[in-house]
């Protein structure tokens, strides 16, 4: 068998990196995506809702499918919470642009926006605020839309196309009220992906979650890490807490 050129190996591979988001994925994170990522990178539906345990890459996951959509011309809008999440998420998506040899040459980081003048996709990251508004977006991502209010979500909504505009959510639970808990738990046409940490395949990751469980709120621990909606009617303090409030081995609760 005539061995591969180099040369064209080296083309092929980066090729296939700029191509397909699992191989994207791989080259700038240098680790297989978990299933809920994998899941998430290769859905073509319209309405997706991610729920996922925190620390488990849901906005990595979330700037590998913007650079995507960037590549092919499209415009993204990501709504975070905060201005500060805003910036964090445009560094994950530099990380795919770094690992990316097909990336446009002429690309721009700026502080609320990645564009190329040699190209028509666009992606902003922006709080959600009244500047939010006013774009139109092919995908429409609320990354950790629990903290994102109904108002300020309501607000953003339309600016996702109509007809060929995605929606994208993603976020850990909070409590039980807000869109992302409709969305996640009435019958609806999301399409509906679950991260869970013990399921990450990361046996020291779920060692280490599992010691916060010493640390946090047994309430604060259903939402962060065991994705379930805690609050807005639910007692504080559950029974098996109420009962080791009673015993005198145990140590001090921390709530």
């Amino acid at each position: 068998m005539t061995a591969l050129d180099p040369a064209l190996h080296r083309y092929l591979g980066g090729l296939t990196t700029s191509l397909d988001p699992i191989a994207r994925f791989k080259a700038a994170m240098r680790v297989t995506p978990r299933k809920f990522q994998r899941d998430l990178l290769l859905s073509t539906s319209s309405h997706v809702v991610l729920m996922a345990s925190r620390q488990l890459g849901k906005s990595t996951a979330v700037a590998c499918v913007a650079w995507d959509a960037f590549l092919r011309g499209l415009v993204v809008v990501v709504i975070t919470p905060t201005e500060k999440q805003a910036k964090e998420f445009l560094l994950r998506v530099k990380e795919f642009r770094d690992a990316d040899p097909f990336a446009p040459p002429d690309i721009q980081f700026l502080k609320t926006e990645v564009s190329a003048a040699s190209h028509k996709g666009r992606i902003l990251a922006m709080p959600a605020t009244d500047s939010a508004r006013g774009f139109t977006a092919d995908l429409l991502a609320l990354d950790e839309c629990a903290l994102i209010s109904d108002d300020d979500i309501a607000a953003v909504l339309p600016m996702r196309k109509k007809v060929t505009g995605r929606l994208l959510v993603t976020s850990t639970p909070m409590w039980k009220e807000g869109d992302f808990y409709r969305w996640w738990t009435e019958p609806n046409d999301f399409l509906k992906i679950l991260g869970h940490y013990r399921n990450c395949g990361d046996p020291e990751l779920i060692e280490a979650i599992e010691k916060e469980r010493d640390v946090i709120s047994a309430a604060r621990f259903a939402r962060e890490y065991d994705c379930i909606f805690a609050g807005g009617g639910d007692p504080l303090l559950s029974a098996a807490v109420l009962a080791r409030a009673t015993n005198n081995t145990e140590s001090a609760l921390v709530l």
